[in-house]
């Protein structure tokens, strides 16, 4: 990601381009499916239904 950060960065783009790396969201267990991604889901949420993309690797 830091590479891609660092290639955009000098890249003229039409749009922004916002990298963000949220750790230890993954659920804990099989039982666990909704108490995760709590960071990436809010972020999701504060943004405009027109500013939303993603690139998961």
């Amino acid at each position: 990601m830091l590479a891609a950060a660092e290639a955009a960065a000098v890249a003229r783009t039409r749009l922004p381009v916002v990298f963000i790396a949220f750790g230890a969201e993954e659920p804990r267990s099989d039982t666990d499916s909704e108490q995760h991604h709590f960071g990436s889901r809010e972020y999701v949420r504060s943004l405009g239904s027109r500013q939303r993309g993603m690139f998961a690797g």
